[in-house]
């Protein structure tokens, strides 16, 4: 990659646009799962006290 960047050829970096990817996608997943147990708890105590 250092004779790469001396020569003046392009070199991307390989990886940063999937961490970035990865992270928003794992981020995702935790607000879904959230909001699942979220609505399944309100669902048990609506019906606990009807």
């Amino acid at each position: 990659m250092i004779l790469a960047a001396q020569s003046g050829v392009n070199v991307d970096l390989p990886g940063t646009e999937n961490i970035e990817k990865a992270r928003g996608f794992k981020t995702l997943i935790a607000f879904k799962v959230i909001s699942l147990a979220l609505m399944k708890i309100v669902a048990y105590l609506e019906k606990g006290q009807l």
